[in-house]
């Protein structure tokens, strides 16, 4: 079992807001090194699906980024019904320029909201990450957060990163 500090987040905010149970159908986006992985397994949960374009050893896992074409077309063979849940601490490489940042996450936000849409059954829930370079453009980000009953924002003291839990999904 891979214990990392991703691990020790998702144990904190499934503590706060009961987030997960075996019964969940769940894609995990960007599970490299494997810390959301082994909490999910720690928690007796085993439908998942890992998506990372690192490798991975992991029985459940897809080599490739989730916004790929290819991956999109096996996952909708593997998995014959949506998910409850859409889990990703993925991030992307982030630079020395705030504004480049804020562009780089801008796009990566959009692109787990999309696929969310394709893969995300009525009611779910997603949660990610986004960093705090996003004050202001979470804002764009509401017009999608609509088709969702409840927004929270969990961020911890002394740290840039933000998860956003989005649940409920009312197609």
């Amino acid at each position: 079992m891979k214990i990392t500090n991703s691990y020790f987040k998702l144990k904190k905010i499934n503590e706060k807001y009961n987030l997960l149970n075996k019964n969940l159908r769940i894609l995990e986006l960007g599970s490299y090194p494997g810390g959301w992985d082994s909490y999910l397994k720690e928690k007796n949960i085993f439908n998942f699906i890992s998506i990372d374009i690192k490798d991975f050893k992991n029985k459940n896992f897809l080599k490739g980024s989730f916004n790929n074409n290819f991956i999109k077309k096996k996952l909708k063979i593997y998995l014959i019904k949506k998910v409850d849940l859409i889990l990703s601490d993925s991030c992307p490489k982030l630079t020395d320029s705030k504004n480049l940042n804020k562009i780089y996450l801008e796009r990566h936000l959009k692109k787990i909201i999309l696929f969310s849409f394709e893969f995300l059954k009525s009611k779910g829930s997603i949660l990610f990450k986004t960093m705090n370079y996003l004050d202001n453009e979470i804002i764009f980000f509401s017009s999608k957060f609509k088709y969702f009953k409840r927004i929270n924002f969990v961020k911890k003291k002394r740290s840039s990163e933000v998860f956003i839990l989005l649940k409920n999904f009312l197609k």
